[in-house]
């Protein structure tokens, strides 16, 4: 009999796409998680799991999908709006709440008024990934019942410790080796080639180095945790191009799966 366990799925933009490389993988051994977490765009990947889509579905919504019809921008402060977004969270999920899904479900975001780690278990599943998928600097804060929420990942990128369930944690990292300098196309926007060309560049840098200490505090918290997170630090976080590749090296790194389920 195989041992029940719980999912977590981490934050990272376009390298959200290597969590349904280790779904394809967790499918292939027929085994499903007893709950699962989700911060930011591991939050869009868990709720379609939860809500029953496979991988094959999944990466055949984000082969259809314009990436670039998501985009709606607000001139007046240069944020992006929501409407285009929930719009296609809406064509999926509808109106689905939290007791309607297959597998419980956790979601975290950020109270960015008081700091506070807000975690989603109940009410409308698309409200609470609008909460944790809010980049501050790129989205407008998404209000609810009188709070402006922004992504998950600055409290908890790496959502470990608000699983509920005993046992073992499989933990999907998608962050980038902060060590590590990132190669970008030279450009106006980065004429040395890298991502401290510029202040947003900077910036990018500095929340990396915060989401990274919060994922290893997470882990550190929890003693029965295998963590998958491939050495690909090559692809970018915007990267969506390489979509094929991130899949099948997360599918790849989590092989292990299959020995550690039949031990």
């Amino acid at each position: 009999m195989k041992q029940t366990f719980s999912l977590v799925l981490g934050g990272g933009a376009a390298r959200w796409l290597a969590h349904i490389g280790v779904i394809e993988q967790l499918e292939k051994i027929w085994v499903a998680p007893v709950e699962i977490s989700g911060t930011s765009i591991g939050a869009v990947i868990g709720a379609f799991y939860a809500a029953g889509y496979t991988s094959k579905d999944m990466k055949k919504i984000v082969q259809e999908v314009n990436l670039l019809s998501l985009v709606d921008l607000d001139l007046k402060n240069w944020l992006l709006k929501w409407a285009k977004i929930s719009k296609f969270l809406w064509k999926y999920l509808g109106d689905m709440q939290f007791s309607e899904l297959k597998i419980p479900l956790s979601i975290v975001s950020t109270d960015i008024d008081t700091g506070e780690k807000i975690v989603f278990r109940e009410g409308r599943v698309v409200d609470a990934i609008r909460a944790s998928i809010g980049i501050p600097w790129v989205f407008i804060p998404f209000k609810y019942n009188g709070k402006h929420l922004v992504d998950g990942g600055i409290m908890e990128n790496l959502p470990i410790w608000v699983i509920q369930s005993d046992g073992p944690v499989i933990a999907v990292s998608v962050q980038i080796d902060i060590k590590k300098r990132i190669r970008v196309k030279k450009s106006f926007l980065f004429p040395d080639g890298t991502m401290l060309s510029n202040s947003y560049g900077v910036l990018r840098k500095m929340v990396g180095i915060m989401m990274t200490q919060n994922e290893i505090r997470s882990i550190e918290r929890r003693w029965t945790v295998v963590l998958i997170r491939p050495e690909r630090d090559d692809i970018d976080y915007y990267d969506f191009k390489k979509m094929n590749l991130m899949i099948a090296e997360w599918y790849r790194s989590a092989a292990p799966l299959v020995e550690y389920f039949n031990s």
